[in-house]
């Protein structure tokens, strides 16, 4: 029914969003990652060999509430400049020359594949009709296909196979419809099509230009709502925002279905172009519900309407719950009943509970109080509500069962290992929840839980995979920040690692948008932490482990917070001798290069390399990007004082000082496959960066730089398929601080 998203959110390279996934959930979907828009045509090919030139520096001087900011490369900013594209291409290729040859790049690729394809990866299960829907990638395939089951105990069917040499190579998406007789799935590409699950066969049906998260089939089987995306800009790039949400019927022209809801659908809804809707319908409810998010704000604007009053433009939407002041993140609906869960009063979330037939925010009640843990989703099953909790990095199954019209004390669940509950399923027709739990040395697994018998089953949609973490262990610590506060700082590594400094660390950072980077199994890790490196994560504030307060605390004026922590988690692990300076990476994507930025810029000693993947680097010139409006709320804009000085606080770029002994760095633009993060390997979500955004901080470190150490830039766009250019991409990664850390080189 709910628009869902996977639950572990992923480090975004900009947006706090969840990669959207199936039709029937529990969060609300997210914003899809854009493509990068294109290049111009470069005026001249790149050099055969040898490093590019410098790039030309034309100094602009601007005077910001009576202080005068530098920009040497100001130049590179502008629309479909030949000469960035030119430059852009060379550096590129010398990058690439330079990766290629580093040492165990070859054989760093090659065990990244092997452990890449040990096993089969599943995703997004959920039940219809008695029947079991899933995503499986299949060992050395490129393309995700979708599985269906009679049961969880029946046989497995493979419904849909995409062409993996084709252009939607891979399924984002899928909805089965309330029987289980139909499922629309979206591609990568944004094109929705239709299958009959008994036959396979494919029905006439395709959209283009949609979200994946926002399909949600209609009681009569026979209809579904959608969000459309806005026909591409200039350029070809798609819009990730402003979507409206249209109503399907099998059969007809798409290009004529209504828009019921969105952006400039109706005067008395004014949404925003930043504006994320979608559609539900949830079974066993009279009424259907319209929602929409802010641009990057969790927080949604919540409407519902009587089913039968469907009627386009027309249909009489009653606002229920606003974005702005209501801090209402997702819902479900049981019944008469509407659940919401909410953070107003709240910073780690509380439930509340409202009767539709007489809606009032005013007058819901508490199903469930705020506590020690962080509530980040909910779901209504036919059995009871239920809620996952996270708390000290693992993740609780929280259920209150229905006993009539009332409800019984909270029960915490028993599961069968701990863990990070990634996603979870539920549907007011089934009994139970289905749900996917892992760990950083423990590998996802479907487990179903059964309310008659009260315990959790392991459902075999996938088997343990085969890459084998006996040999490594996960350790939790905290880091004290400048402030005092405590961080916490997760560390990965051998069971026979020396405490003794001398071992390669990577320590990844996002720390914005209220994304958390929760445990997650990597089998593809492996191949840095049994070579001898070390893996770190630094929760930073501005995510959400400590829930909305911890997010908060390193928004706008107060952003510095993340890099502080950053920098403590980088003293703690040189501290205690799991690395030391020079053998330790920073690696950020996204918003996750403010903090990356800010600790190399500030304490350049204390690292020996940093990868910045399509990162944020200059956010002090946010007004000449398309994000800036949708991340002003989150990092402030130029148009305050207040904003001008927090954003130059936080902008990398603006604090590179000339004949400074920087350590080795290496950028990306345009590189982003958008269903996985190298940083972390967990299903992400990226808005577009301007490629000018690491072409400008990697030419003025080259220019500054008093070290040998190279400053590399990758700006291709994406050539292989998503799978193979994640691997490649990755052991570039790998090699790159393997060879820079102190000379390691892997050993």
């Amino acid at each position: 029914m709910i628009p869902r998203a996977p639950l572990r959110i992923a480090a975004l390279a900009l947006l706090a969003a969840c990669s959207p996934a199936a039709p029937a959930p529990l969060v609300a979907p997210a914003i899809t990652a854009s493509a990068t828009t294109p290049l111009p045509r470069p005026a001249a090919s790149a050099p055969a060999g040898g490093e590019p030139g410098a790039a030309p520096v034309r100094e602009i001087r601007v005077v910001h509430f009576g202080t005068t900011v530098v920009d040497p490369y100001r130049w590179m900013e502008a629309p479909g400049s030949r000469e960035f594209a030119t430059w852009l291409q060379q550096e590129d290729a010398h990058a690439r020359r330079v990766l290629d040859a580093l040492p165990d790049r070859a054989a760093l690729l090659a065990r990244i594949q092997e452990l890449d394809h040990a096993g089969s990866r599943a995703w997004d299960a959920e039940t219809w009709g008695g029947k079991v829907f899933y995503l499986v990638a299949e060992p050395g395939k490129e393309a995700r296909c979708l599985y269906v089951r009679d049961g969880l105990g029946g046989p497995e069917r493979l419904l849909v196979d995409p062409d993996p040499g084709g252009a939607e190579a891979a399924i984002e998406a899928f909805t089965p419809s309330i029987d289980g007789r139909l499922v629309a799935y979206v591609t990568t590409s944004g094109v929705l099509h239709v299958v009959e699950t008994g036959t396979g066969h494919a029905l006439v049906d395709t959209v283009d230009r949609v979200q994946p998260g926002g399909v949600a089939w209609l009681p009569d089987g026979r209809s579904f709502f959608y969000t459309r995306l806005p026909k591409p800009a200039a350029g070809g790039r798609i819009r990730a925002l402003g979507g409206r949400v249209h109503v399907h019927r099998l059969g007809l022209d798409p290009e004529r279905d209504a828009a019921v809801f969105g952006a400039g659908v109706t005067p008395e809804i004014p949404l925003g172009d930043d504006a994320v809707s979608f559609g539900v319908a949830p079974p066993g409810s009279r009424y259907v519900f319209a929602a929409a998010r802010h641009g990057v704000k969790a927080e949604l604007s919540l409407y519902m309407a009587p089913r039968s009053t469907l009627a386009g433009k027309d249909t009489p939407w009653r606002k229920l719950a606003d974005g702005a002041t209501d801090a209402v993140t997702a819902f479900d609906v049981r019944g008469d009943d509407l659940f919401l869960l909410g953070r107003r009063g709240a910073s780690r979330g509380k439930v509340l509970r409202m009767s539709l037939s007489h809606p009032d925010l005013a007058r819901a009640s508490t199903l469930i109080a705020e506590g020690t843990r962080v509530i980040d989703a909910i779901g209504a099953a036919r059995d009871g509500l239920y809620a996952r909790a996270t708390e000290g990095g693992t993740s609780h199954l929280l259920r209150i069962a229905w006993k009539g019209k009332a409800a019984r004390p909270i029960e915490i669940l028993t599961l069968p290992t701990e863990g990070t509950i990634a996603m979870i399923y539920t549907q007011p027709l089934s009994e139970g929840a289905l749900f996917q739990l892992d760990g950083w040395t423990t590998s996802p697994r479907w487990y179903t839980w059964d309310a008659a018998a009260g315990q959790a089953r392991d459902t075999g949609i996938v088997p343990p995979s085969l890459v084998d973490y006996s040999g490594i262990t996960a350790v939790r610590a905290t880091a004290a920040s400048a402030d005092g506060t405590a961080v916490p700082l997760s560390i990965l590594h051998r069971k026979d690692l020396a405490l003794d400094g001398a071992h390669p660390a990577w320590l990844s950072v996002h720390g914005a948008f209220g994304a958390s980077i929760e445990a997650g199994f990597s089998p593809e890790r492996l191949a840095w932490l049994e070579r001898g490196g070390v893996y770190a994560v630094c929760h930073a504030r501005g995510g959400g482990e400590g829930g909305e307060a911890w997010h908060d605390a390193a928004t706008l004026q107060q952003k510095a917070r993340t890099a502080e922590d950053l920098i403590a988690c980088a003293e703690a692990l040189a501290r205690e001798r799991f690395t030391s300076p020079g053998r330790l990476g920073v690696v950020g994507s996204g918003a996750g290069a403010i903090p990356v930025g800010a600790a190399i810029t500030r304490r350049p000693e204390l690292f020996g390399a940093a990868v910045i993947l399509d990162g944020l680097t200059d956010p002090l010139r946010l007004d000449a990007a398309d994000a800036g409006a949708l991340v002003a709320p989150e990092l402030g804009a130029i148009t305050t004082e207040a904003g001008f000085r927090s954003l130059l606080a936080m902008d990398a770029y603006q604090r590179v000082t000339p004949a400074t002994r920087y350590p080795a760095v290496l950028l990306t633009t345009g590189l982003a496959d958008p269903r996985s993060d190298l940083a972390h390997p967990i299903p992400m979500t990226s808005l577009h960066v301007e490629p000018w955004q690491a072409g400008k901080l990697a030419a003025r470190l080259r220019a500054a730089t008093t070290s040998n150490a190279p400053i590399l830039l990758r700006a291709a766009a994406q050539a292989a398929p998503p799978r193979a250019q994640r691997e490649a991409e990755l052991a570039y990664l790998m090699a790159f601080l393997f060879t820079h850390l102190a000379g390691t080189q892997g050993h």
